[in-house]
């Protein structure tokens, strides 16, 4: 890469908490081992979100004014929310609600960012480039807007290299979430069709892409920052402990094959409750409840809440067990989240559980980074007894003092990651 200056467009970036601001956050930290500069166009409504500090280096911030959907539902929530809770979003006509906002020209005009964002955006982004030191524009999905942003700089400033990142797909088929597909993926690839190379977070969203965008792509896996392999806990569980991390999708994850398996290995005597524990980290502790009720294991729940990021990667370093949930289907695979990296710094077991087929890349994924790990896939009956054996084994290696696995290989940072850009991004 040029050493001269790069726009990173990130309407989720620190101090907002959420876990697509992570990838833009490590991006933004990175940038400058590879671009002499960066400069971020951010949301100027930053206040009104969840805040948790992260480190982002000393990029050139300007933070751009938006009337979107987030504001709307913070405004008329008495400035108490950004978000609906799960109550409301059962409601009739919310689903309706989501996949409008999702969909052109609401998923424009309204949805995060919106258009103000666009406009302002883009006019101080275009007094940047005439200074003539930046080269590479860098955007990433969600919202939508950030990459339209950054489509209208490209039509104006035609020698400029632009990586649009994706860490969802912006029209999910499992998810449904836009109205008339079709056309949502015509306004895609019309949109698209000026970026010099799309990155994503897995294989098999690579191939969707690919599929239906007609752009190049590359994998750049939702890794931490190298530094965090360093990290050590002194957080001491006094339980057998499988702990779960991060946000639900209700009707697409189970923790059921779990439950029901614990359930019967403490009817068989295999160990007692008050020896075990499962602990939930998240806004998604009322579908939690929900589940362990169903066994009658709502004693051996412990619901954390939302915590920071910090005391997220403290936990996974302290349990005996990593819980993954996971979905697929045939016209969607790749289903990876940065939390399986985490999970891989942290050197305990994992347990993956895949609402779906079996999933080669998670799968290799795995176990070529953690030596102790159970992956399943639907049918789930036919593996119960496997995972009872599984959970027996690490249960006893727990009361035998051994609770940690090595990796078999080094686990990737996000700075590796950064280093297959290096040759994709240039026209």
């Amino acid at each position: 890469m040029q050493k001269r200056g790069i726009l990173q467009i990130a309407y989720y970036f620190p101090p907002i908490k959420t876990v697509g601001t992570l990838r833009n956050a490590r991006f933004c930290q990175t940038a400058t081992q590879h671009w002499a500069h960066i400069s971020v166009i951010t949301t100027a409504h930053f206040a009104i979100f969840e805040q948790e500090t992260q480190g982002v280096g000393n990029p050139a911030v300007l933070r751009i004014p938006s009337f979107d959907f987030r504001w709307l539902v913070w405004r008329f929530s008495g400035k108490k929310a950004t978000h609906f809770n799960p109550q409301l979003k059962k409601k009739p006509g919310m689903g309706w609600l989501r996949r409008a906002l999702d969909s052109f020209p609401l998923s424009i005009l309204l949805n995060d960012g919106g258009l103000l964002y666009i406009l302002l955006g883009y006019w101080r982004a275009c007094t940047l480039i005439k200074r003539g030191d930046i080269t590479h524009v860098y955007s990433s999905f969600r919202p939508i807007s950030d990459h339209f942003m950054a489509f209208l700089l490209v039509r104006r400033f035609p020698g400029l290299v632009w990586v649009a990142d994706f860490r969802d797909v912006p029209v999910d088929p499992l998810l449904k979430n836009v109205f008339f597909s079709g056309f949502q993926h015509y306004v895609l690839r019309w949109i698209l069709q000026r970026a010099s190379v799309l990155t994503t977070v897995s294989e098999g969203l690579a191939i969707y892409l690919r599929q239906h965008y007609a752009r190049p792509v590359k994998v750049l896996y939702n890794a931490p920052l190298a530094a965090q392999a360093t990290l050590s806990s002194t957080h001491f569980f006094q339980k057998f402990t499988i702990l779960y991390t991060g946000a639900l999708y209700p009707g697409f994850q189970s923790a059921g094959p779990l439950f029901e398996a614990l359930q019967n290995l403490l009817q068989a005597g295999q160990f007692s409750k008050t020896q075990i524990g499962i602990v939930v980290c998240g806004k998604d502790g009322a579908l939690w409840r929900d589940w362990a009720s169903r066994y009658q294991l709502g004693d051996i729940l412990e619901d954390r809440g939302t915590i920071s990021h910090e005391q997220t990667l403290e936990l996974q370093r302290s349990t005996q067990i990593n819980l993954l949930l996971s979905w697929n289907s045939p016209a969607l695979q790749g289903i990876i989240t940065s939390k399986v990296f985490e999970y891989f710094q942290a050197q305990k077991p994992i347990l993956a559980l895949i609402n779906g087929s079996v999933e080669p890349e998670l799968e290799n994924l795995i176990h070529t980074y953690t030596s102790r790990s159970l992956v399943m896939a639907q049918p789930w009956d036919q593996h119960s007894t496997k995972l009872e054996q599984f959970l027996q084994l690490e249960f006893q290696r727990w009361k035998e003092g051994l609770t940690s696995t090595e990796p078999r290989r080094e686990v990737p940072s996000w700075e590796g990651e950064m280093e297959k850009l290096k040759v994709k991004s240039e026209k």
